[in-house]
Protein backbone atom coordinates (compact mmCIF):
# COMPACT_ATOMS: atom_id res chain seq x y z
CA UNK A 1 0.00 0.00 0.00
CA UNK A 2 2.43 2.58 0.90
CA UNK A 3 4.72 1.44 -2.57
CA UNK A 4 1.25 3.31 -4.21
CA UNK A 5 1.21 6.19 -2.04
CA UNK A 6 3.70 8.82 -4.10
CA UNK A 7 1.43 7.72 -7.25
CA UNK A 8 -2.29 7.94 -5.79
CA UNK A 9 -2.35 9.97 -3.19
CA UNK A 10 -4.26 8.71 -0.14
CA UNK A 11 -6.85 10.85 1.82
CA UNK A 12 -6.98 9.21 5.57
CA UNK A 13 -10.17 11.50 6.47
CA UNK A 14 -12.15 10.23 3.17
CA UNK A 15 -11.43 6.47 4.09
CA UNK A 16 -13.65 6.14 6.87
CA UNK A 17 -16.51 3.55 6.93
CA UNK A 18 -19.42 6.14 6.68
CA UNK A 19 -17.87 7.85 3.79
CA UNK A 20 -17.58 4.74 1.74
CA UNK A 21 -21.58 3.64 3.25
CA UNK A 22 -22.61 7.01 2.47
CA UNK A 23 -21.12 6.66 -1.54
CA UNK A 24 -22.25 3.07 -1.70
CA UNK A 25 -25.54 4.26 -1.04
CA UNK A 26 -25.90 7.37 -3.42
CA UNK A 27 -24.09 5.12 -6.42
CA UNK A 28 -26.77 2.37 -5.69
CA UNK A 29 -29.52 4.85 -5.61
CA UNK A 30 -28.48 6.33 -8.94
CA UNK A 31 -28.25 2.92 -10.59
CA UNK A 32 -32.02 2.26 -8.91
CA UNK A 33 -33.45 5.14 -10.36
CA UNK A 34 -31.83 4.66 -13.92
CA UNK A 35 -32.58 1.06 -13.93
CA UNK A 36 -36.27 1.78 -13.35
CA UNK A 37 -35.57 4.89 -16.06
CA UNK A 38 -34.52 2.92 -18.77
CA UNK A 39 -35.21 -0.49 -18.52
CA UNK A 40 -38.22 -0.45 -16.81
CA UNK A 41 -40.40 2.46 -17.36
CA UNK A 42 -38.66 2.39 -21.05
CA UNK A 43 -37.13 5.99 -21.77
CA UNK A 44 -34.81 5.05 -24.56
CA UNK A 45 -34.56 7.98 -26.25
CA UNK A 46 -32.42 10.02 -23.36
CA UNK A 47 -29.82 7.39 -23.85
CA UNK A 48 -28.76 7.98 -27.16
CA UNK A 49 -26.15 10.06 -26.96
CA UNK A 50 -24.13 7.28 -24.49
CA UNK A 51 -25.51 4.74 -26.88
CA UNK A 52 -23.69 5.92 -29.78
CA UNK A 53 -20.57 6.75 -28.13
CA UNK A 54 -20.77 3.48 -26.42
CA UNK A 55 -20.85 1.93 -29.60
CA UNK A 56 -17.80 3.13 -31.07
CA UNK A 57 -15.96 3.51 -27.70
CA UNK A 58 -12.34 2.85 -29.59
CA UNK A 59 -12.92 5.13 -32.24
CA UNK A 60 -14.01 7.97 -29.70
CA UNK A 61 -11.14 7.10 -27.64
CA UNK A 62 -8.73 6.93 -30.88
CA UNK A 63 -9.89 10.67 -31.88
CA UNK A 64 -9.26 12.08 -28.81
CA UNK A 65 -5.89 11.23 -28.09
CA UNK A 66 -4.88 11.68 -32.58
CA UNK A 67 -7.42 14.29 -33.25
CA UNK A 68 -8.27 16.42 -30.59
CA UNK A 69 -5.77 19.14 -30.84
CA UNK A 70 -5.86 19.35 -34.38
CA UNK A 71 -10.10 19.68 -34.36
CA UNK A 72 -9.75 22.33 -31.42
CA UNK A 73 -7.93 24.41 -33.21
CA UNK A 74 -9.70 24.00 -36.16
CA UNK A 75 -12.94 25.25 -34.55
CA UNK A 76 -10.90 28.15 -33.04
CA UNK A 77 -10.35 29.69 -36.40
CA UNK A 78 -14.32 30.12 -36.65
CA UNK A 79 -15.25 30.52 -32.84
CA UNK A 80 -11.99 32.23 -31.62
CA UNK A 81 -12.20 30.00 -28.84
CA UNK A 82 -15.30 31.67 -27.36
CA UNK A 83 -13.90 34.78 -25.81
CA UNK A 84 -17.14 36.75 -26.00
CA UNK A 85 -18.57 34.75 -23.24
CA UNK A 86 -15.39 35.59 -20.79
CA UNK A 87 -14.44 33.15 -18.21
CA UNK A 88 -16.37 30.38 -19.52
CA UNK A 89 -14.97 30.48 -23.23
CA UNK A 90 -12.42 27.60 -22.20
CA UNK A 91 -15.32 25.67 -21.46
CA UNK A 92 -17.87 26.04 -24.24
CA UNK A 93 -14.87 25.04 -26.94
CA UNK A 94 -14.28 22.21 -24.76
CA UNK A 95 -17.69 21.17 -25.23
CA UNK A 96 -17.68 22.35 -29.29
CA UNK A 97 -14.48 19.73 -29.36
CA UNK A 98 -16.65 16.89 -27.82
CA UNK A 99 -20.06 17.77 -30.04
CA UNK A 100 -18.37 17.56 -32.87
CA UNK A 101 -16.16 14.61 -31.89
CA UNK A 102 -20.05 12.91 -30.46
CA UNK A 103 -20.98 14.06 -34.02
CA UNK A 104 -18.43 11.91 -35.78
CA UNK A 105 -19.37 8.86 -34.00
CA UNK A 106 -23.56 9.68 -34.37
CA UNK A 107 -22.53 9.54 -38.56
CA UNK A 108 -20.76 6.64 -38.10
CA UNK A 109 -23.72 4.90 -35.62
CA UNK A 110 -26.10 6.10 -38.76
CA UNK A 111 -24.18 4.08 -41.02
CA UNK A 112 -24.20 0.93 -39.01
CA UNK A 113 -19.99 1.11 -39.29
CA UNK A 114 -18.72 -0.41 -35.55
CA UNK A 115 -14.97 -0.88 -34.43
CA UNK A 116 -14.12 -4.04 -32.88
CA UNK A 117 -11.57 -5.47 -31.00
Amino acid sequence: MLAFASFIPIIHKACTVTFTFWHTGCLLACVLLFYWLFDVQGFKRPTLPLVVVGMNSIFIYLLWETLRAWIDRSLAAFTYRFQFFGGVGPAVQACAVTAVMWYCCWWLHRRKIFFKV
